[in-house]
């Protein structure tokens, strides 16, 4: 859901654990347990693509290959 807001460039590389926090506390899924707890996606590549977008998700991919 942080992606779709932000898709082609991200939330930024310090703001991806914030803009989780938010979306949690959102009228949308209201998790307050997973807000307080912070959790993440433990995914690399969604991390990548929440904070940096698909422009830095097709960046990592080159760099990667």
């Amino acid at each position: 859901m942080v992606w779709q807001e932000n898709k082609w460039f991200g939330v930024g590389t310090g703001d991806y654990r914030d803009a989780l926090v938010e979306k949690y506390r959102s009228k949308e899924i209201e998790c307050w347990l997973c807000a307080r707890e912070r959790y993440h996606s433990h995914n690399q590549y969604l991390n990548i693509l929440v904070a940096q977008g698909l422009v830095g998700l097709f960046l990592f991919a080159i760099w990667v290959t």
